[in-house]
């Protein structure tokens, strides 16, 4: 056999070995960016660029915008490149800047299938041309038929854990703890948490309320955001 024949043979094999290696480990993605764009065709969301990644203890989080939505996907390292971890979302743009329900922040710790351990991660994300926001998670009033118990609702500012490329990203608790706020010291925060975690299939109905004030501390914009739209 010819020695051209011979490589390019060897050649085809090698590539058709990495096909079959590529396949079994799920297609995974050559960069961030198109792991990013795979999360919102999953999605059955438009796949668009991402602007920016901001980096998680378990992944990166994607965010990107539009004229009418903002864009949102985490992505996480994989063998010989990335994957999309779960499917990316869509939410529409708020009148003045964006807001995008980041629940990823709610995980427990790696190891732990115990509701209050937590990752600090982000519970949300804002975009807004405003010098200052203010960010608070609303659980309703809500009664459990199954237990036969009430669960009144309450407020919980979220605080300010990370700003970068113009985007405010918020959390329950961050690593200085300046927040006194605990799932553990409260029922009904528990209970979002717990459903959101998978402990529980009863979901407690929650919003989040944006708050943007100008330079002088005037309220310019307040609207809500319903987590889970019926």
């Amino acid at each position: 056999m010819p020695k051209a024949l011979r490589l390019g043979l060897d050649l085809l094999v090698a590539a058709l070995l990495l096909a079959l290696v590529w396949a079994s480990m799920g297609y995974p993605c050559l960069s961030a960016g198109s792991a990013f764009r795979k999360g919102l065709r999953q999605g059955g969301v438009r796949a668009v660029d991402p602007e920016t990644f901001v980096e998680l203890p378990y992944g990166r989080l994607g965010l990107a915008v539009d004229q009418n939505a903002v864009f949102f996907c985490l992505v996480r390292r994989a063998d010989l490149g990335w994957q999309p971890d779960g499917s990316g979302q869509r939410c529409p743009a708020l009148e003045n800047g964006y807001l995008a329900p980041l629940l990823t922040g709610l995980r427990p710790y790696p190891g732990s299938t115990t509701w209050p351990l937590f990752v600090n991660g982000p519970v949300a994300a804002v975009k807004a041309d405003s010098p200052r926001t203010e960010l608070t998670l609303v659980l309703e009033d809500w009664h459990s038929w199954e237990e036969d118990q009430r669960y009144p609702g309450g407020s919980y500012p979220l605080v300010q854990t990370l700003e970068q490329d113009g985007w405010r990203f918020y959390g329950i608790n961050d690593s200085t703890g300046r927040t006194d706020v605990k799932p553990d010291q409260d029922p009904t925060l528990r209970r979002f948490v717990e459903w959101y975690l998978g402990v529980e299939d009863v979901r407690p109905p929650a919003f989040l309320e944006l708050r943007s004030y100008d330079e002088a501390g005037n309220l310019l914009q307040c609207c809500r955001l319903p987590l889970f739209p019926e």
